[in-house]
């Protein structure tokens, strides 16, 4: 007769709440999240601050045909070629309005 050789299996670990507690990560306090939330705020503005005024100067035809302008502003400037065609005919009135001393135009900073 030939012997039979149980195999035992080990049991798994009982997890007691110290142990269940131990794996997790602790908590983090208000103090520690404002303070983390802080440092992640000025990292961003520092990000913003590092970028180019005004962005990248890109351009793009959109998906309905017309030429989108990226990089003047906080959205783009989009027309189409004929409005395009129509604007640039007229671009030497416009830089001679621009440099006009007698023009009050405000200005504002790119990219703010």
């Amino acid at each position: 007769m030939a012997l039979e050789q149980t195999v035992r299996k080990p049991k798994p670990e009982a997890t007691t709440a110290a142990s269940a507690a131990a794996m997790k990560p602790p908590l983090e306090t208000a103090e520690d999240k404002l303070a983390r939330l802080e440092r992640e705020n000025a990292a961003l503005k520092a990000e913003v601050a590092a970028r180019p005024m005004g962005g990248v100067f890109r351009m793009k035809i959109s998906e309905k045909g017309g030429l989108s302008v990226y990089g003047l502003g906080r959205f783009p400037v989009t027309l189409y070629k004929e409005q395009w065609i129509r604007l640039l005919d007229h671009a030497d009135e416009v830089r001679k309005e621009l440099n006009d001393p007698a023009n009050k135009f405000s200005t504002k900073p790119l990219g703010k």
